[in-house]
């Protein structure tokens, strides 16, 4: 909690917020034909720009200033603005009030049973 992570997504490019809720359950409507699905255990992040497309963006933390020691955190899933989008934005992105979710590496690993590879 507290943590800036960053995040580098195709519609709003890198941006750094703050994680302001760990391994939360969350429900999302996701209309008439599925309804209400439940994500279990996510991260919350609060404060960088985010838009439709940035979906399975990396979300990492650097220790030290780049080119310094990253650290992958997870992928980012879904996010939404309290403030709304920019609709002059092809992406429409959050312009303000910008929160994003995430899973993070160990879900998804133990979702996936497999195991990431990190290379320098």
């Amino acid at each position: 909690m507290g943590e800036s992570v960053d995040k580098q997504g195709i519609a709003s490019g890198w941006t750094r917020g703050t994680v302001t809720g760990l391994c939360q359950n969350t429900v999302h409507y996701e209309g008439p034909a599925l309804g209400d699905v439940r994500f279990l255990c996510d991260n919350k992040v609060e404060g960088a720009r985010q838009g439709f497309g940035d979906s399975g963006a990396p979300v990492f933390n650097f220790q030290t200033p780049p080119p310094g020691s990253l650290y992958a955190y997870g992928r980012l899933y879904g996010g939404a603005g309290d403030a709304g989008y920019d609709t002059g934005d092809p992406w429409y992105s959050c312009t303000r009030g910008c929160v994003y979710r995430f899973s993070g590496v160990g879900m998804i690993q133990d979702t996936m049973q497999t195991y990431f590879l990190w290379y320098n």
